[in-house]
């Protein structure tokens, strides 16, 4: 389903769904790096919204040239391990995931289609 989203229109609107649990899965792993933790068990709801992060990882991974599987090991054991070690890049790598998030699902149309 995710690489026949062709239209930038449904694109966002794909993007407007999965808001909330990037969100809060990234609010999650914001205070883990905030309470200095390099492992966190991650409980059922927070784990379809980490679910919901690694979509949206997948969608734009290749467009930002940065993955949060760069910073992040995800298990099926359900822990979220902190796998790189400079916490303040990694808080800003995922403020960047949130901007551009917003910054897709506001402006739709790339400029290149323009």
């Amino acid at each position: 389903m995710i690489n026949d989203i062709q239209n930038p229109l449904e694109f966002s609107a794909f993007l407007t769904s999965l808001k909330p649990s990037v969100i809060s899965s990234t609010l999650l792993l914001m205070e883990m790096l905030k309470d200095d933790k390099k492992e966190i068990d991650i409980d059922e709801e927070d784990s379809r919204n980490i679910v919901a992060l690694l979509m949206y990882d997948s969608l734009i991974s290749k467009s930002i040239k940065y993955s949060i599987l760069h910073d992040f090991d995800f298990t099926k054991e359900g822990k979220a391990i902190l796998i790189n070690n400079d916490r303040e890049k990694v808080k800003k790598n995922i403020e960047f995931m949130l901007e551009y998030l917003y910054y897709r699902i506001e402006a739709p149309l790339d400029l290149a289609s323009c």
